[in-house]
């Protein structure tokens, strides 16, 4: 009975130590939201007049890699998915160097961060796909998925390249692709 009652001790102190640390971290949380709820207004200004995703939905790798990228057979697929995927990478590191040029120290370590946890995840996400759809370790695994881990490969690197230039964009007002040059 003393060590249950003991237990149910140890645990209500447990639960008020928490509690008090979600509500400093909901303060700190409800103080960010107000500071930048101050900058909605400028923020929406700049959106109304946002034309990055028309740059970016008209852009000239996809443009010519679109209508090309499903021809042939496996191979090709592949060849043609990687060569895409590579092309948006450049643009990520392209952008990513932009970026760093023109941030103060305290955004370029965060840019840095975040780049560094990207890299991260799609190190160890190749891992898993090579092991699941390349070696083949598991049973259900084959030929017909290394497109899809091509294909999420390229989405993915993809995305992180329209992720950065939406950045570079609204600091300078410009994007500029690497390709076709």
């Amino acid at each position: 009975m003393k060590k249950i009652t003991i237990l149910l001790i140890i645990l209500f102190i447990a639960t008020l130590s928490a509690c008090n640390n979600v509500a400093k971290t909901e303060f700190e949380i409800e103080s960010e939201i107000e500071s930048v709820s101050k900058l909605e207004p400028e923020f929406r200004t700049v959106y109304e007049d946002y034309t990055i995703r028309d740059i970016l939905k008209e852009n000239p790798i996809d443009a010519e890699y679109f209508p090309v990228l499903f021809e042939g057979d496996r191979h090709e697929y592949l060849q043609n998915e990687a060569h895409y995927r590579d092309l948006w990478r450049a643009e990520v590191d392209n952008t990513y160097n932009a970026l760093l040029k023109i941030l103060d120290d305290e955004d370029k370590e965060q840019l840095k961060k975040s780049q560094d946890g990207w890299n991260d995840y799609m190190s160890g996400n190749q891992q898993i796909q090579i092991s699941y759809f390349y070696i083949q370790k598991y049973e259900g695994s084959g030929q017909d998925n290394k497109m899809f881990a091509m294909s999420y490969q390229s989405y993915m690197t993809r995305n992180r390249a329209i992720e950065l230039m939406e950045y570079l964009y609204f600091i300078t007002g410009e994007v500029n692709f690497l390709y076709p040059n």
